[in-house]
Order: structure tokens, then C-alpha cells, then sequence
């Protein structure tokens, strides 16, 4: 019986077809999970970086031209805006102008400035432009969420940069 051991070799396979099938079944949701996981983590962190950079250009740009405190906080508004129009969904762009001294919170686009006296005038030292920009991510998530993902994914993203101002180069309200 010459054809013997290729009958057995073949029975052998055919009971065992189907165990590629669950094989493939049980790791391809954790093979998947891993690198979906990963493109999200890696989309997140991109949009991290892009806001940080934004955040600093606007700061940067507050400091290039000798206008009024209201208006370098609009131009650094301006520049983030520009900056972070690749990402979707909205943004909230925040920015405040505060002497050196004190706490500087940023205020939201729509808010007008209310600079305290001791920055801006001859008699001030120096200013800070604080501006930051938030994201946020639960709302408008770029990669939805799978079950369980969706712990290791923040909440909100924000970049915030702060410049130092010289009151001589200020120009007053």
C-alpha cells in the first residue's frame, strides 16, 4: 500500500482546516486592537505637537509688531488660528496680555482685554503674552473610539506658550 501514508496525511488535514479559521478568529481583534490602538495614540500626540507649535507661533507673533496690547493678543489669536486649521472640528483659542507679576489666566477670543495698570505704562516692567489653544477631543475625536481605547485617550488637548514682554516696546490701551 504505497498510498497509505498520503491517505492518512490527508484525513489529518482535513480535520484540522478549521483551525486556521478560529486561530486567525481569536488573534486578529487583538492584532487589530493593537494597531488601531496605536494609529490613535500616534493621531493624538501629532495634534498635541500642532497645538503646542501654534500656541508658540502665536506667542512669537504677539512680540513682532509695536501695536497695542489688544492687538498683538488678536494677531497671536490670528496666528493660531491659521496654524491649527489642518485639525478638525473647533478650537478654543485663548490668550491674555498680564503684567509680569502676576497670575496671567488666558480668556477666551471673544473677551476683551482688561490689562492691569501696571503693565503697559512707563512705569511698568515688563508684560507677558500668554496664549494658549484647546482641543477637544472626546467632542470630535478623529478615530472613533474603540471599546476599552477610549481610557488611554484624553479628554482635551492644549498647547500653551507664554513670551516675555519689555514694557518699552509696549504701546498703551
Amino acid at each position: 500500500m504505497p498510498f497509505q501514508p498520503y491517505l492518512d496525511n490527508h484525513r489529518h488535514a482535513w480535520r484540522e482546516r478549521g483551525v486556521y479559521a478560529v486561530e486567525f478568529a481569536l488573534v486578529f481583534p487583538i492584532f487589530f486592537a493593537l494597531v488601531y490602538g496605536a494609529l490613535s495614540l500616534a493621531v493624538v500626540m501629532t495634534m498635541r505637537m500642532g497645538l503646542q507649535n501654534a500656541a508658540e507661533e502665536g506667542a512669537r507673533a504677539a512680540l513682532r509688531y509695536n501695536i497695542q496690547l489688544d492687538g498683538r493678543r488678536q494677531t497671536a489669536n490670528a496666528v493660531v488660528q491659521s496654524q491649527t486649521n489642518w485639525m478638525p472640528g473647533p478650537r478654543t483659542v485663548l490668550s491674555a496680555v498680564c503684567a509680569l507679576s502676576a497670575e496671567c489666566v488666558p480668556v477666551a477670543t471673544a473677551t476683551p482685554v482688561t490689562v492691569p495698570p501696571t503693565c503697559g505704562n512707563s512705569v511698568a516692567t515688563a508684560c507677558q503674552v500668554v496664549v494658549a489653544v484647546r482641543y477637544d477631543y472626546a467632542a470630535n475625536p478623529v478615530f472613533p473610539p474603540i471599546p476599552g481605547l477610549g481610557v488611554l485617550l484624553p479628554k482635551s488637548l492644549e498647547g500653551r506658550a507664554s513670551v516675555l514682554v519689555d514694557s518699552n516696546t509696549l504701546t498703551p490701551l
